[in-house]
């Protein structure tokens, strides 16, 4: 199933606070490009039709039914790349693109 990290689910209760979106899901989408990696999308939604709802850490979580397929082993992290900027990464053995972060 899909997760997120702690550090992630503590990045993203920030960023609830700061825009307000108290009220609102997370809604994650994947799809795979021409070139066969995945391409990810995340933001803040209302719209739940047909969607799968999840709550993970206490944010509620929105997926259509394709990006669930895609992101069933996922792993959403929030990470410190080799520039020092902190980023939202997925993890996801689906994406032979895929390259592990480094641990510090």
């Amino acid at each position: 199933m899909f997760s997120i990290s702690e550090n992630a689910l503590t990045q993203i209760k920030k960023q609830i606070a700061e825009t307000k979106a108290e009220n609102m899901a997370l809604r994650f989408s994947a799809f795979f490009t021409k070139e066969r990696t995945i391409q990810y999308n995340m933001g803040f939604d209302n719209n739940k039709e047909d969607d799968i709802q999840l709550n993970l850490g206490g944010i509620p979580i929105l997926l259509d039914q394709p990006s669930s397929d895609i992101m069933e082993e996922a792993k959403l992290d929030y990470v410190k790349l080799e520039s020092g900027d902190f980023q939202f990464i997925f993890i996801n053995p689906l994406d032979p693109s895929q390259v592990a972060p480094k641990p510090d």
